[in-house]
């Protein structure tokens, strides 16, 4: 008889508390790596940057990260798919966020960095289907 092993008898629970606390652990790993990077980003002049991405049909991607400088004067700078600094920040962002925005009908949003001030705010969605209900269309109709 084949063995068994403990994987197979862990509870739904069991497995999304797993999940829960590998997401949260890349997420602080993501953290410290913008602690480390905020000198870099603040000494080229950059207040933020803004990364967009979006995601369905069981996949997601960094669609632009873009520097917003602190002199007003400035040009907004788009990082090209190209350049080292989108793979880095794509890299941490993809470790801060910690839903479910690529699968089936997806989502996406958007993660605002302040290396000034250490703040990261995420603005996140996802897409849910929803069936029309019997009051809204008629399923069934006969001629």
């Amino acid at each position: 008889m084949p063995s068994t092993t403990s994987i197979e008898h862990e509870s739904y629970q069991d497995i999304m508390a797993r999940w829960r606390a590998d997401q949260n652990k890349r997420q602080n790993k993501a953290i410290n790596k913008l602690k480390e990077l905020a000198p870099k980003y603040i000494e080229k002049g950059y207040d933020h940057i803004t990364v967009d991405y979006n995601g369905c049909g069981d996949s997601g991607e960094i669609t632009d990260v873009y520097a917003l400088p602190y002199d007003n004067a400035k040009q907004i700078e788009s990082f090209s798919y190209k350049s080292d600094e989108y793979h880095e920040l794509a890299d941490i962002v993809y470790d801060l966020l910690t839903y479910d925005w690529y699968n089936n009908e997806g989502g996406g949003g958007s993660v605002d960095i302040n290396f000034v001030s250490g703040e990261v705010n995420i603005d996140a969605y996802y897409v849910v289907e929803q069936h029309a209900t019997p009051e809204e269309q008629k399923p069934h109709i006969k001629f």
